[in-house]
């Protein structure tokens, strides 16, 4: 019985003769699917039921950047489908002359030597641990952090480039600058669990919002040092703790 089932799991029926990408949302990149089916093509010619998802993930996501695999669909007896979404640019760092831009999750999608206008993606002025190359992860869990938190805030992308300029993770041991477009910065107390880090980010955007009047949001700093307690100040940033190169 046993050797049946292996003879028939082996047959040519069920070897891999189609890999396609799928993307459930409308792309602008007609081209994306093409490639995320060619990066996974190696498959072909192997038993449907041998298939290794990990494999093909991590072989797609390394050949084509910018994407990220949801799972692997087995159509059977002989398709395989590879299931992924767009990763969208929230991010954008310059390190030694060039302009990164990454995701949410923190890895690198877009690499340009011209950096993205105002409003386009948040700028972020940290020293990643890892060299930046497309595929690689270099984001501090703190930034993710603090998208999260503003989707938790039903901020949108574009809403949250839209409010945040820079955020500053380097100028101080002690404190992550936020700059706002407006003017005003948030300055939140460093803080490893980022839980609470995304509470105090909460704090601070809801009083900005709600707590400001239009005068305050354009000069000066909220001081938020727990999920609790915020003050305003209106003596500015440090001058020199949003320098990026434009």
């Amino acid at each position: 019985m046993a050797l049946t089932l292996i003879a028939f799991a082996s047959s040519a029926i069920f070897s891999v003769k189609t890999v396609e990408g799928y993307c459930n949302i409308k792309l602008d990149d007609e081209t994306l699917d093409r490639r995320v089916s060619d990066a996974a093509s190696f498959v072909k010619g192997v038993s449907i039921f041998s298939v290794n998802e990990s494999e093909i993930a991590q072989k797609v996501e390394s050949e084509v950047p910018g994407i990220k695999v949801v799972n692997i669909e087995r159509m059977f007896p002989n398709r395989i489908s590879v299931n992924y979404v767009r990763l969208y640019e929230y991010f954008e760092l310059y390190w030694s002359g060039k302009y990164y831009t990454m995701s949410i999750d923190g890895k690198v999608v877009n690499e340009s030597d011209t950096c993205r206008g105002e409003g386009k993606v948040i700028k972020l002025i940290f020293e990643p641990q890892v060299e930046p190359e497309i595929g690689a992860m270099i984001v501090p869990p703190q930034a993710t952090a603090i998208i999260r938190t503003m989707e938790r805030l039903d901020y949108k992308k574009t809403d949250a480039a839209s409010i945040i300029s820079h955020i500053n993770f380097t100028y101080s041991k002690s404190y992550i600058y936020v700059k706002t477009l407006k003017g005003v910065t948030i300055r939140l107390k460093t803080n490893d669990n980022l839980e609470d880090l995304g509470e105090m980010l909460r704090l601070g955007l809801t009083t900005y919002v709600n707590g400001l009047n239009e005068e305050k949001r354009t000069k000066g700093m909220l001081i938020v040092t727990n999920r609790e307690t915020i003050s305003y100040t209106a003596n500015p940033e440090p001058k020199d703790a949003y320098d990026y190169k434009e």
